[in-house]
């Protein structure tokens, strides 16, 4: 498609990293009930997370 640039499919693949890792973060809330843990697991999903309009800030 016209409008999409070379950057897209590595947006792409960094917006599948976030969903992951949002997964995995909450799959470990099920067994791990704790402020730490939680405060970890969301610090790790808003890096991963902010990583794509860090790649095309331009959007």
């Amino acid at each position: 498609m016209p409008f999409l640039t070379e950057e897209t499919q590595e947006v792409l693949d960094l917006v599948n990293l976030s969903l992951i890792a949002g997964m995995i973060a909450n799959g470990v809330y099920v067994f791990v009930d704790g402020p730490a843990v939680k405060a970890l697991g969301d610090l790790f999903t808003l890096g991963i997370g902010d990583a794509p309009r860090r790649a095309a800030p331009d959007a």
